[in-house]
């Protein structure tokens, strides 16, 4: 191990250090002090001093980096006009305007100088560095309420992003910003859209721009295509795409110029120019760092290491922002990177030279080392798998090493002669589509992508201790495997490794316990279920208006399944057919295998219920509809009887879908809890006429805590000892003030997932633990 991969290791160690804690400045001064001392002592050996100088550089620069966490923590106004300057462009379509934007004036002294996230309608011919204005309403960042769920706030928190603002109005461009590389970068990638849109179709255009650039509006079901095969790094402008930019270029330059020199030095500015246009993303920087630093080397003559150009990269991004170090595209580019140089130097002697299978061969066990290498970080924060990678991505790899150059050459073409940038476009085209064609073949099964789960840090430690292990044992260092103690202790770490890993895993799936979680889905339902036996019971989906953009079911339902490790669903519960019980339910169906549906007859009209029913009928799942006074058996330990829907129509209009709930109780190891959809006073009437069936330990309020006049009465026959209130109220409970009073008079206790987020009951031998996510 060379010195700078020995510093780069103490440096990051150092860096997570300083910012998983924050001390006063006599601290750091001390710091500082100490290490300065040991470094100039004259006992201590050269490679001691340089670590501990490198550690302590890591935990001082991550502590002085680390700003007040100041989010939520003070009272924000509700309304404010600013003037701003644009910091970086987050997202630009035809739908909305996603950007940071740095306050240099506003009414209220507390945004000044901060950093905020704004959203606004689109603004055409902003660039990074302008001026702008606008009006909108303050709002902090939303935290995760849900287990698995992206943390916004968190997200923000470490871009140093104080607080969101949504404007109705465009904001105004007041005044051009200066000419940087962002805003240079910004130009070269609206002209080269403007080339592709030109000469292809708006899928392919977007498809190539997020190929070449990153960040483009793609049309859904290419983007799930790309993540279900797992080569949505593809989509990223990640380091590879800067790489093969790199190649190609000193290719091509060295054929027209014939001049090495000015093909490197050409290149170099090739690669700033590209990265400038991608935004400086963690995996561009890094491909960036190391492109110029090999090519720097190569040009001067120096001795240069793929290892020691990675651990420099991880250094000189971490000393520019340390909180890099939590951004996933940084993590995986960095892991990606070693599981290939690990590969590499493990297996280039073993694979046989000049054969017609060793090119296929090297790239298939390159695209397992750099899967193997990345599955953690990839299960810690998608929490998802895709079985089909490592042909998929070599297909990606392969025909993205053709439509890459073309595309940014076409770009750039484009710009000084359009039809050349189109032409090149119209090359790049067949290969695009035979690319999409076979990774949509690819990612069509439904095991193409399976749930992970959430493990703990120290199942994915012996994970990569084993997979050193595999990849030490191929190596066999002569020195190493000629020491007999040596070998011993190898071979007992690895096995032992090994036994910790594959236990830890079988420990996770045979938790054994039985839990039932209400989630927060606003004003909505869902809640899943999970029997000791391992069925499983998804009741609702959530979901909002057709006026949000926001997917209940995609950015909340969907992560909670994957995080568990889920995937495939026993009984999907549809209470009724409106949209925040029912639209949630939609991306649920569409990426996890469903076997049965439990659902009403009555129809509500809302716009996903025909996507539901539809995907329903063409996945053949097995659909019941049931009566009051059915049971069902889930397995020994858990059973279901049904109170509702009844035969006949109750109320009118929208009280007749609510009392067509699917109302039911069941028995969990014991404990019952009676989920009561938008039961409304008809139905309660009606269910009260079936009382023998009215016990329960935990009740769900129906609809969402309303006002309800029959709820004291059906409240008396079921005499819970637990309610639960699932709603999106900004304050309190989220009940009805009646049903408040009604609740407390009967001094029955009510939980909210408005104020708690998901609410956990786990089940054991007729007790149960109760676990909110919010405390």
């Amino acid at each position: 191990m060379t010195p700078i991969v020995i510093c780069s290791v103490v440096f990051v160690a150092g860096t997570m250090l300083g910012l998983s804690f924050q001390f006063p400045w006599y601290i750091l001064v001390s710091v500082a002090s100490a290490a300065l001392s040991f470094i100039i002592a004259p006992a201590s050996k050269k490679i001691h001093k340089l670590a501990i100088g490198f550690l302590a550089a890591g935990f001082l620069l991550a502590n002085l980096w680390q700003t007040p966490q100041e989010q939520g923590k003070i009272n924000l106004p509700k309304q404010a006009n600013f003037l701003g300057v644009a910091i970086s462009i987050d997202e630009s379509t035809d739908k909305r305007l996603v950007i940071d934007a740095r306050i240099k004036e506003a009414e209220n002294d507390i945004l000044i100088g901060k950093m905020v996230r704004i959203y606004s309608p689109p603004v055409e011919n902003l660039e990074v560095g302008d001026i702008i204005s606008g009006n909108g309403n303050v709002a902090n960042p939303a935290h995760a309420t849900n287990p698995g769920q992206f943390d916004f706030s968190n997200y923000l928190l470490r871009k140093d992003v104080f607080c969101v603002i949504f404007t109705e109005t465009s904001l105004k461009i007041e005044g051009k910003g200066s000419l940087s590389l962002d805003s240079i970068g910004a130009k070269i990638r609206a002209n080269a859209f403007e080339t592709f849109s030109e000469a292809l179709p708006k899928r392919y255009a977007t498809t190539m721009d997020s190929m070449v650039f990153g960040k483009s509006d793609m049309p859904k079901d290419i983007l799930d295509m790309f993540q279900r095969t797992g080569t949505s790094h593809i989509l990223a402008a990640s380091g590879f795409n800067l790489t093969i930019l790199v190649f190609a270029s000193i290719w091509l330059l060295l054929w027209i110029t014939g001049s090495r020199k000015t093909a490197i030095v050409t290149s170099i500015v090739v690669a700033i120019l590209y990265a400038a246009s991608a935004g400086f993303t963690p995996s561009i920087s890094r491909a960036l760092a190391m492109s110029v630093l090999s090519l720097s080397a190569v040009l001067l003559g120096r001795k240069y290491t793929a290892g020691s150009g990675l651990a420099f990269a991880v250094m000189l991004l971490l000393a520019i922002d340390p909180k890099t170090i939590y951004d996933p595209g940084f993590q995986l580019s960095f892991v990606a990177c070693l599981g290939f140089f690990v590969m590499t130097s493990s297996f280039e002697n073993i694979i046989p030279k000049k054969r017609w299978y060793s090119g296929i061969a090297i790239m298939a066990i390159q695209t397992i080392f750099v899967q193997m290498a990345t599955l953690p970080v990839l299960a810690y924060h998608f929490h998802t798998f895709s079985t089909v990678s490592v042909a998929s991505n070599m297909v990606a790899i392969t025909s993205s090493e053709i439509i890459m150059p073309l595309g940014a050459l076409s770009g750039f073409l484009g710009m000084i002669f359009r039809p050349l940038g189109i032409l090149l476009c119209y090359l790049a085209w067949p290969i695009l589509a035979l690319q999409n064609m076979v990774l949509g073949f690819l990612a069509s099964p439904e095991w193409a992508t399976v749930s992970i789960g959430s493990y703990h840090v120290l199942v994915w430690f012996a994970y990569y201790a084993s997979f050193a292990g595999l990849c030490f044992f191929v190596c066999r260092p002569k020195p190493f495997f000629y020491d007999a103690r040596a070998k011993k202790a190898f071979a007992v770490t690895a096995i032992a490794c090994s036994v910790l890993f594959g236990g830890s895993l079988v420990g996770y799936a045979k938790d054994g316990q039985a839990q039932v979680t209400f989630l927060d889905v606003g004003h909505g339902d869902s809640c899943l279920i999970r029997t000791s036996s391992g069925k499983t019971i998804l009741v609702d989906g959530g979901g909002l208006g057709g006026n949000s953009s926001y997917d209940i079911g995609e950015r909340v339902v969907v992560p909670f399944l994957r995080y568990l490790g889920i995937n495939r669903i026993d009984y999907v519960v549809a209470s009724h057919n409106d949209i925040d019980h029912l639209g949630g339910l939609v991306p649920v169906m569409e990426q996890f295998r469903v076997d049965n549906i439990i659902g009403s007859k009555v129809p509500s009209g809302t716009y996903k219920e025909q996507d539901f029913w539809d995907l329903a009928n063409s996945k053949a799942v097995q659909k019941i509809f049931p009566f009051p006074g059915q049971k069902l058996d889930i397995d020994p330990k858990t059973s279901v009887i049904f109170l509702g829907p009844p035969d006949e129509k109750l109320g009118k209009d929208s009280k007749q879908i609510n009392n067509a709930s699917i109302v039911f109780k069941i028995n969990i190891d014991g404990v019952k809890f009676l989920f009561s959809g938008d039961l409304q006073e008809e139905g309660m009437l009606f269910e009260m006429k079936n009382s023998q069936w009215l016990d329960a330990d935990v009740v769900k309020l129906p609809h969402h805590g309303g006002k309800n006049t029959n709820l004291e009465s059906w409240l008396g026959v079921i005499s819970p000892k637990l309610t639960i209130n699932s709603n999106s109220a900004s304050q309190g409970n989220g009940t009805h003030k009646e049903t408040s009073e009604v609740l407390d008079e009967m001094k029955i206790p009510v939980l909210s997932t408005a104020e708690n987020g998901a609410i956990t009951f786990t089940v054991n031998d007729g007790k149960y633990s109760v676990f909110a996510f919010r405390k």
